[in-house]
């Protein structure tokens, strides 16, 4: 997924969304359901770019407060889905331990 920034626009696009998804922090309405909805049917990590949310300030050096506190969000919901998903899918599966 690549994330990138133009004015007070956040734009989103790559797998595993169907297309892109713009998030106007200048509308009253900002609604994250569909890239929620988005990563909880991803069947693999999510991989962003930029890949951090400290980075993508970096890159686009963003002023607006509401625009910072937005894309954070955003990072969080990704990072929560791949810890989420290495729990679940990349673990150890109990047959692999050795027991005795």
């Amino acid at each position: 997924m690549i994330i990138t920034i133009n004015a007070n626009v956040i734009t989103l696009e790559g797998a595993p969304l169907q297309g892109r998804l713009l998030f106007d922090v200048d509308q009253d309405d900002i609604d994250l359901t569909e890239l929620s909805k988005s990563l909880g049917d991803s069947e693999k990590e999510i991989e962003v770019t930029p890949s951090s949310h400290t980075e993508c300030l970096q890159e686009y050096k963003p002023e607006n407060e509401l625009l910072k506190k937005l894309l954070q969000y955003i990072f969080q919901l990704i990072d929560a889905f791949n810890e989420s998903f290495k729990e679940v899918y990349l673990e150890e599966s109990p047959e692999d331990d050795d027991t005795f």
